[in-house]
């Protein structure tokens, strides 16, 4: 096993199997949903963008496993949709707006709702 497939493993074996993971469901653009494990940044970046409706929208920074099984091994930001409990026990489902980063076996998103 080499140290990317260790890193790989301990994204899900380690860092999302922790007190700090919850599910969430991830639904691709057009497939099926699916139930993942992920942090949720519940300290929320506060109001993000307006709609046309001129309200404002809130945005979290949401963190996956880059990997088939347990997370997701491609993004679409324009269709997929991202299904969780925000910080006042509301579900909420939240496209994304951000792919800030995918490294060291975890993607880290911007979404919005």
């Amino acid at each position: 096993m080499t140290f990317a497939d260790n890193v790989k493993a301990d994204a899900v074996n380690v860092i999302l199997s922790g007190e700090f993971s919850e599910e969430i469901t991830y639904t691709p653009g057009g497939g099926s949903a699916k139930v993942i494990k992920a942090i949720v940044g519940r300290d929320a970046l506060g109001r993000g963008s307006e709609n046309k409706g001129r309200s404002l929208r809130s945005r979290v920074k949401v963190s996956i496993a880059d990997d088939e099984i347990n997370g997701v091994s491609s993004i679409n930001k324009k269709d997929d949709r991202v299904t969780f409990t925000d910080s006042e026990g509301n579900t909420r489902n939240a496209r994304i707006v951000d792919i800030e980063s995918r490294s060291s076996g975890m993607w880290r998103l911007e979404v919005e709702w």
